[in-house]
């Protein structure tokens, strides 16, 4: 090991050809880890072989994060020979906790953490490894310097797809250091009931939601909806995210339902509405182009007190047009009460707003209701497109709601699309809105506008 480290440093005649070699190798050229592709060979590994499904599998993305102070101080060579020190420290730590390290580049690693049975101990490995990490001392350096070890962490199933672990450790890495935080920063995008969460339980959850309203501790991301015909990106859902003040982002699925069971669903409601109406009025002020915000919308809203005229009053407050903004109700809620729904959804509709039927597919929806519905689009479910790429079947379905939709003179936006293959078919289906994981994640405001303008498709 350290004979293939001086020829690295000295570049012993091999020269050009060995760099190559090594860098054909599952490892990396100079301090000989396994790196970024063994990393995503193991985590396919990994997942093959994740039979018991409440077990867990996590990657960790990890910043050294002095490296470059450390080359300005020390200069390049001996920079590089404290790193290489500090990888094999930092692989002896890794083996004695059980997990996987691997590097990456540069001054960045990853570690794997299979078949974990909880949250908390995924979490409490990692803290330990950053702790062990702060213990390394080098036999090159003549100077002290702290040795900060940034992670960030995604957790599979918490985190959304396992094909997206990777990106979404890195994703949670740089927050972390955007946010000052020398701690572990997990990813929660899509986080479900994680043990933390889990460990306060519903009862503080219902003491904490009104202070969360009070605090403005609610959050909106936005997910682009891109035409398939331009490839802009012409409009956006708006999603809640929770950022609890203790346990960090709080999943939609735990709190939402108590919203419900409290009535507070109608406050966070009209919170979302003020939200997405004021950003309307600021893309406006700055000359952004318009683009069109879908909300989603419970049936408690829509059957409570003056629904409608609040909705009105809020678009007169803010100046934007009702167009600007879209409702969208899933297929079971516009079954559950026909007739009062048809009622309400009329209403709203009289206001201009425009209106989507979402996750369609799966319920139950009669056709004769169906052409009833004044919605002007068609939200196909992930449920539906998920198996299109090896199901002829699934794909004659899709077909058949697509051609449905467009029969009752609704737009078909297709949800879920998580790779290229996929995004084909369904565009060669006939849909003319795509949404998912392939195109962009939900992000918050800042980060949603930069997508907009990384690739391509300015608003304004």
């Amino acid at each position: 090991m350290i004979h293939k480290m001086k020829n690295f440093f000295t570049k012993e005649d091999n020269g050009e050809s060995q760099v190559a070699q090594l860098l054909s190798t599952l490892k990396h050229p100079l301090t000989q880890l396994p790196n970024k592709t063994k990393a995503i060979n193991d985590l396919k590994s990994a997942y093959a072989k994740l039979h018991i499904e409440e077990n867990h599998i996590a990657i960790a993305a990890l910043d050294f994060e002095n490296y470059l102070l450390f080359n300005t101080l020390l200069g390049n060579e001996k920079s590089t020979k404290v790193l290489y020190e500090y990888a094999q420290y930092l692989d002896a730590v890794s083996k004695s906790l059980n997990i996987t390290l691997y590097h990456t580049i540069d001054n960045y690693f990853l570690l794997l953490l299979s078949n974990k049975k909880t949250t908390n101990e995924i979490v409490s490995v990692v803290e330990t490894f950053q702790k062990k990490a702060l213990l390394f001392t080098s036999s090159i350096m003549d100077i002290k310097l702290p040795l900060n070890m940034l992670a960030g962490l995604a957790i599979y199933p918490y985190s959304d797809n396992i094909n997206h672990l990777l990106d979404d450790a890195y994703s949670a890495l740089l927050k972390g250091k955007r946010n000052g935080n020398n701690n572990v920063t997990i990813y929660s995008d899509k986080q479900i009931s994680i043990d933390s969460t889990k460990g306060y339980g519903e009862k503080l959850l219902f003491e904490d939601i009104q202070n969360a309203l009070d605090n403005n501790e609610f959050i909106v991301y936005y997910q682009a909806l891109v035409d398939v015909k331009t490839t802009n990106v012409v409009g956006a859902e708006a999603l809640i995210r929770w950022n609890h003040p203790k346990y960090g982002l709080v999943s939609p699925l735990e709190f939402i339902p108590l919203l419900e069971k409290t009535g507070h669903i109608i406050d966070l409601g009209q919170y979302i509405l003020k939200t997405v109406l004021k950003q309307q009025k600021s893309w406006d002020i700055f000359n952004f182009r318009q683009i069109q915000v879908s909300i989603n919308v419970s049936m408690k809203e829509i059957e409570s007190k003056n629904f409608v005229q609040h909705i009105e009053k809020e678009l007169i407050h803010y100046n934007v047009r009702p167009e600007r903004i879209k409702f969208e109700l899933t297929e079971s809620m516009a079954m559950g009460n026909p007739e009062d729904t048809l009622m309400y959804l009329k209403a709203l509709k009289n206001l201009g707003v425009g209106l989507a039927l979402d996750d369609f597919g799966t319920g139950y929806t009669s056709f004769s209701y169906l052409k009833d519905i004044p919605a002007d689009t068609l939200k196909i479910d992930k449920i539906m497109v998920d198996n299109i790429l090896k199901n002829d079947e699934d794909k004659r379905i899709v077909k058949g709601i697509i051609e449905l939709g467009h029969s009752l003179g609704m737009k078909i936006t297709v949800e879920g699309i998580e790779n290229k293959a996929a995004a084909d078919i369904v565009i060669s289906l006939g849909c003319d809105y795509i949404q998912g994981y392939y195109y962009a994640k939900p992000l918050p405001l800042f980060e949603f506008q930069e997508f907009i303008r990384n690739n391509g498709m300015e608003l304004i």
